[in-house]
């Protein structure tokens, strides 16, 4: 029989088969049996054959239907578009970005850690600078200042500054993509919830599924 409902409502009949499917684990379907006993826990042989196929039968319908939903569903989700934040996804693209979002995150943190660690090693580096520059004109030009020269003091300390001051190579700029980064990410994070239950409780599949 064909059945028409919510993208909502499927995800809730999956789990329901589910707990369906998980109970029938519990039923019985074979026995061992003496040959001259016509009856099994107080019931006739046939009422017990009856009810073991009727227990397969059903799980088999709701292995069946819980696929035939679950595709119906990931159809769906494959064809249809939903906007978070202002940006456009399927479906489909906006679960698997959810589901990949702690990634995400924990990549953000991993840059947010290595800017920090550089700029650090950059700051204390340059702070250091200035001393390492007097004792490298105290090698060239003698431990008695009175006898430096203006114009060495600066040749020598520009050339030496300048191929020892440490710099950042950050083709990134790595501050910023950092900042919109946690803000895409954010932005996405705060929306998607209440745009995929807005599609789910709109969207309906046709579905057609099998036994009574």
């Amino acid at each position: 029989m064909s059945v028409k409902m919510t993208i909502h409502q499927a995800l809730c009949e999956m789990k329901l088969y589910d707990k369906k499917i998980k109970k029938a684990f519990s039923d019985s379907y074979i026995y061992a049996n003496r040959n001259n006993n016509d009856k099994i826990k107080g019931k006739p042989i046939k009422d017990i054959e009856t009810a073991i196929k009727a227990s397969y039968s059903s799980v088999v319908d709701l292995l069946e239907n819980k696929k035939r939903i679950k595709e119906a569903v990931a159809l769906s989700n494959a064809n249809s578009s939903i906007v978070v934040g202002g940006v456009t996804y399927t479906v489909v693209g906006a679960i698997e970005r959810k589901n990949q979002a702690e990634t995400e995150g924990q990549f953000i943190y991993v840059l947010k850690g290595q800017f920090q660690k550089e700029y650090a090693e950059l700051t204390a580096e340059n702070s250091r600078l200035p001393e390492k520059t007097q004792n490298y004109l105290q090698t060239i030009l003698g431990n008695d200042k009175n006898n430096w020269k203006v114009e060495d003091i600066q040749k020598f300390s520009s050339e030496y500054e300048k191929n020892n001051k440490y710099e950042l190579v950050d083709p990134l700029d790595l501050l910023k993509t950092i900042e919109s980064l946690e803000n895409n990410l954010d932005d996405f994070l705060n929306n998607v919830d209440y745009a995929l239950s807005t599609h789910n409780a709109q969207t309906l599949v046709e579905v057609e599924l099998i036994g009574s």
